[in-house]
């Protein structure tokens, strides 16, 4: 959760595959800022191709801390977003909605556990979802690195998802680099890959 007048800016590509279906390819970047009251704002865009279809979004997010994550005390955090989308021959719509209740808690030293139980609704495909994740994240497995994995879904999906990631604080506080890996576990077995980076300011 970024602080009052903090700010970052991400930027991340991606790679999705999944079985008879077309690899798709993509970017985002997206800046957020701590405006007080517990809470900060960000606003985002990206593109993902497949085959010779392309997608173009736009969205606005945000975070609302119910309760500030201590190292003695579990935080709970409301996370949202809102997402308008242009489809191969369309204008901008409205895509999707999503609302996210995340619990962080301290396990122990530098090792928390992540939970989030959320809901979304397509536009496009008039479907409603809802969303789950479970995460162990492990801080400073050696200076400036953190670890994380795990597994996460929706109730439409065929599979779970199981992944794990790594974050480099190339300049501590200020620069960062990240990627992340996950596999569906059953059905198409999907594959999702990003490589990001991070600027804070």
């Amino acid at each position: 959760m970024l602080e009052t007048r903090e700010c970052e800016l991400e930027s991340y590509w991606v790679s999705e595959t999944a079985r008879n279906e077309p690899s798709a390819r993509g970017w985002w970047i997206q800046s957020g800022c701590g405006i007080g009251f517990h809470t900060q704002l960000g606003v985002g865009g990206g593109r993902n191709e497949a085959a010779s279809d392309s997608i173009s979004s736009l969205a606005l997010t945000g975070k609302t801390a119910l309760r500030k994550l201590t190292e003695t005390q579990a935080g709970f955090t409301l996370a949202y977003s809102a997402v308008g989308a242009r489809l191969p021959g369309q204008g901008f719509k409205h895509e999707s909605t999503a609302f996210s209740l995340v619990v962080s808690t301290p396990v122990e030293k530098e090792l928390l556990l992540h939970g989030n139980l959320g809901w979304s609704r397509s536009q496009s495909e008039r479907v409603n979802m809802t969303t789950w994740a479970l995460a162990l994240e492990r801080t400073d497995v050696v200076e400036g690195l953190d670890v994380g994995a795990e597994i996460y879904g929706d109730d439409r999906a065929a599979g779970a998802f199981l992944g794990f990631g790594a974050r480099y604080a190339v300049m501590p506080g200020k620069f960062f680099v990240d990627f992340s890996y996950a596999r569906q576990r059953a059905g198409p077995r999907g594959t999702f890959a990003t490589v990001g980076i991070k600027i804070a300011f």
